[in-house]
């Protein structure tokens, strides 16, 4: 919306409220895949992702379209709203496309010793992809141990690993999961919060020999958390806090750029 101000008196001349969209970006992304540029780009590139964003100035809708994968690879579509005219395409396109799949990228990691060594950890994994030049860089991260993870660098047109790397943990854990969930869920406090919020779930991690368990709910911001100490299977502490103040995590074997997460179950 647009507020003038009197700038002397400070005092609200007039507010303009912005007009809602005429039509759906359901409407306008049905326009934008049926042109051919689109079409092409989409059948080219693999992992395509379509978003569309309406813009209250120039009563303009501008259609999105990039890769999970290929970072350089992306096309936008813009559209007049009141006449639903395409106004601009523009498109750009990597230097190469992969022949694999992604499906084929998991099947070849999954094969390798290296993997196999980290299904001895509890947990799901995240194989986070980024494909350039022929090459693919892919992270393959637990969602619980967080110092287990791998990186693996494969060539794309002999479809082989070319390098990897594995990290487990410093300590290995004691615990399961079920181990230290019991162990929390045994507490006073975590009782009085599973009784008044039926629908709490958990959220856990292990780093260094600490398991680090949080229990959110729908219904109120604030956050049970549980520091358990591995080694003598104990609570170190336990306590109520706002959402808002839960450290960020830990990312590891996170690459810098923006990759394509796919989670896998054990």
């Amino acid at each position: 919306g647009l507020i003038v101000i009197d700038d002397q008196t400070g005092r609200i001349i007039s507010v303009i409220l912005p007009k809602p969209a005429i039509h759906t970006s359901e409407e306008v992304i049905n326009i934008a895949n049926s042109l051919p540029e689109i079409k092409n780009f989409t059948e080219t590139i693999p992992e395509v992702e379509v978003s569309a964003y309406f813009d209250n100035f120039t009563r303009e809708w501008d259609v999105y379209y990039f890769s999970n994968i290929l970072y350089d690879a992306f096309a936008t579509v813009t559209i007049d709203d009141l006449t639903l005219e395409v106004l601009n395409i523009y498109i750009e396109l990597p230097d190469s496309i992969p022949s694999m799949s992604v499906d084929e990228i998991n099947q070849l990691i999954m094969s390798t010793p290296e993997y196999q060594e980290l299904q001895a950890y509890e947990g799901d994994y995240i194989f986070d992809y980024y494909y350039s030049n022929g090459y693919w860089d892919v992270y393959v991260s637990n969602t619980v141990i967080i110092e287990a993870f791998a990186y693996f660098y494969i060539n794309d047109a002999s479809e082989t690993i070319i390098q990897k790397e594995i990290y487990t943990p410093v300590i290995d854990p004691t615990m399961t999961i079920s181990e230290v969930i019991s162990l929390v869920n045994a507490q006073e406090l975590t009782q009085e919060f599973l009784a008044n919020y039926s629908d709490a779930f958990y959220e856990l991690s292990y780093f260094e020999g600490q398991w680090t368990v949080y229990y959110y709910s729908e219904q109120t911001d604030l956050v049970l958390y549980a520091y358990v100490d591995d080694q003598s299977q104990s609570i170190i502490e336990i306590g109520l806090m706002e959402e808002r103040l839960i450290p960020e995590p830990l990312p590891p074997g996170t690459p810098l750029a923006v990759f394509h997460s796919q989670l896998i179950g054990k």
